[in-house]
């Protein structure tokens, strides 16, 4: 399990935040939130609060951004 320092994780978040508004704050086909959420939720970084343990996000949220993409390498979804 990956551990990130608070300061990292508001700065992941600050960052995932502005690329949703630089992108025009668009959001995915409900097919395609569903699709990122079933990779993430057989995930072994995907918590019981919902969150990825390595970029710390919430997925529910992060999942229906079109600017998102998975953190791992190589990501399980990308960019819409």
């Amino acid at each position: 399990m990956v551990v990130k320092s608070l300061g990292k994780l508001v700065w992941k978040f600050a960052t995932e935040v502005t690329e949703h508004i630089k992108g025009g704050m668009k959001t995915v086909d409900v097919i395609t939130y569903k699709k990122r959420m079933k990779s993430c939720l057989d995930c072994e970084h995907y918590t019981d609060t919902g969150q990825c343990n390595l970029c710390g996000c919430f997925m529910e949220v992060k999942a229906k951004w079109a600017s998102s993409n998975c953190p791992k390498d190589p990501p399980a979804w990308d960019k819409k």
